[in-house]
């Protein structure tokens, strides 16, 4: 399906006389004129992406391949089925990796409560789909982030930032013992951070005071976020402008 569909794109943006036909299709059709994506061998999501236009222009493409002389066919209706199917199920990993990609924002700590997501949703995508190609492919994605996803909890880095992020905590890990290994970890990180600063020698000096309370402001901020989620993170946590 994959190389049939490349090889009908391909058409399509290097043939002027396909691009033109499909554009006049696409019009009387009422709909808009949008071109076809091609598939980038180093981008997976490009394969979404090509599948989801070609499906949502398979009447003015497929129209439009029938007028012009190839010897390229059109997917029958049973394979758009298959190619919704596809997309159904890879329709959860895309949004993950848009979230994941986004440059101006933090995304270390959803990369446990996304995975976790991903399980549930292709568990239950696994559950309810009848034999076919969508099926097929539910199953082997569920396989392969079991496989290559299922270590992710113990990454220190990885659960650390989704411990102290307010949004998920323990909630977001789908082992508590691993929540519960993050927590034990991240105590004994601060206890060991102030411990050391304690110990510093400090000259007395009016600057004193301030690296005292700076150090118990660290602990206390540290417990705060590792304590578990309570009624107050319902409020939003910006604040608004008329406060």
């Amino acid at each position: 399906m994959r190389s049939k569909a490349r090889k009908i794109v391909g058409h399509f943006r290097s043939s002027c006389t396909a691009k033109e036909k499909l554009a006049i299709t696409q019009s009387s059709m009422g709909m808009p004129q949008l071109k076809l994506v091609q598939e980038v061998e180093t981008r997976w999501n490009s394969t979404y992406a090509m599948f989801q236009r070609m499906y949502e222009q398979r009447e003015p493409l497929g129209a439009a391949l029938a007028s012009l002389t190839s010897n390229l066919t059109s997917f029958s209706a049973e394979d758009y089925d298959a190619m919704n199917q596809c997309l159904k199920v890879l329709r959860p990993f895309n949004q993950a990796t848009v979230e994941l990609s986004g440059e101006t924002r933090v995304s270390g700590s959803k990369v446990i409560p996304i995975s976790k997501m991903l399980t549930h949703v292709i568990t239950v995508e696994c559950s309810q789909m009848d034999d076919g190609v969508g099926a097929t492919l539910a199953t082997h994605l569920k396989n392969n982030l079991k496989e290559k996803m299922s270590d992710l909890e113990k990454v220190p880095s990885l659960s650390s930032a989704t411990i102290l992020d307010p949004r998920f905590k323990e909630v977001a890990f789908c082992s508590p013992s691993n929540a519960q290994a993050a927590v034990e970890r991240l105590s004994r990180e601060c206890a060991s951070l102030i411990e050391l600063r304690l110990r510093m020698k400090f000259n007395h000096s009016p600057h004193q005071p301030r690296v005292m309370i700076t150090i118990c402001g660290l602990y206390w901020t540290a417990m705060l976020l590792l304590s578990k989620p309570g009624p107050h993170l319902t409020v939003p946590l910006k604040k608004s402008k008329d406060t």
